[in-house]
């Protein structure tokens, strides 16, 4: 097991804390005057689910766990849970949304991402650096409305809402970053 700082813990590490393993849903870091500052970290108990949210000096040590990723495929969401399944054995795995935050907005179903595993329980998500989707509904271009960098609400095919160049039409596939939900380019077929 390896040792982090306070300050270099970032979403989805998993700590041993208190004889409990955890994982990190967001750290924000805290900075006073002339003192030394501080980290307000908030945690989801792995095996109970609990959220605490807690401070801690900026120098404080903690020990990260290991863990594995496996490349599984998302399958649905009710309510604040997702689901997905491995595809090699067909195991269904559980994650709570408050985990994957607004990536969820991004994911469809039958996709395969990559999750943190530890001790064959889902942590988070890993990220791709962009995902394909399909655009159902945008507006239509007014003319004359094209001074600077001009953009429109386009909505997807998993019902998120982003802004898009005006040229971007219905049943067009887009490139979306995942990690900032910014539109990234047209789809090559």
């Amino acid at each position: 097991m390896e040792k982090t700082k306070a300050t270099q813990l970032k979403k989805g590490n998993i700590l041993q804390l208190d004889g409990a393993v955890w994982v990190v849903v967001s750290s924000e870091r805290n900075f006073r005057g002339r003192g030394a500052g501080s980290v307000t970290i908030k945690m989801r108990n792995v095996k109970t689910g609990a959220s605490v949210s807690r401070n801690y000096r900026s120098d404080e040590l903690f020990e990260l766990m290991q863990t594995q990723t496996l490349p599984l495929q998302y399958l649905y969401k009710t309510g604040e849970s997702l689901f997905f399944m491995n595809p090699l054995d067909y195991e269904q795995y559980e994650l709570a949304a408050e985990l994957v935050g607004d990536l969820a907005k991004y994911l469809k179903e039958e996709q395969t991402v990559h999750v943190m595993m530890y001790e064959n329980t889902p942590l988070s998500i890993i990220p791709p650096k962009s995902v394909r989707l399909k655009v159902t509904a945008a507006e239509d271009a007014v003319k004359g409305d094209t001074t600077g960098n001009a953009k429109k609400p386009v909505t997807l095919e998993t019902g998120a809402t982003i802004m898009a160049p005006l040229f971007i039409k219905p049943g067009e596939e887009i490139i979306v970053n995942a990690e900032t939900g910014e539109y990234v380019e047209r789809a090559n077929n």
